[in-house]
């Protein structure tokens, strides 16, 4: 009902004069679908930003998280509370766990 009367509407601004019967109803089922397309394209693209920026934020996070942690063991070992073994041995854990276990 609403896409026949706004499409009626666009078909007055559009030509002028309102279009009637079989012509007017085929017209208002092809705008119905460009506009629902319309809505469609838009809601995928959102989704895509969304999913994208979420993406960007978990990966600075996840650096940001491994480089404070190093920083961390490297403060420690500078300032004597952690032996070099010790240092290595975290170290390793904390690129492990970052690297998805493959370093």
């Amino acid at each position: 009902m609403v896409i026949v009367i706004g499409s009626m509407c666009f078909s007055v601004l559009a030509t002028g004069r309102p279009r009637v019967g079989e012509d007017a109803r085929l017209s208002g089922v092809i705008e119905g679908f460009a506009w629902l397309g319309l809505i469609l394209a838009v809601v995928v693209a959102c989704a895509v930003a969304v999913r994208y920026i979420k993406g960007r934020i978990r990966s600075t996070m996840e650096e940001s998280t491994l480089v404070f942690n190093l920083e961390d063991l490297r403060r420690l070992r500078d300032n004597g509370d952690l032996t070099l073994a010790e240092y290595e041995t975290l170290r390793r854990r904390l690129v492990d766990e970052a690297c998805g276990g493959d370093a």
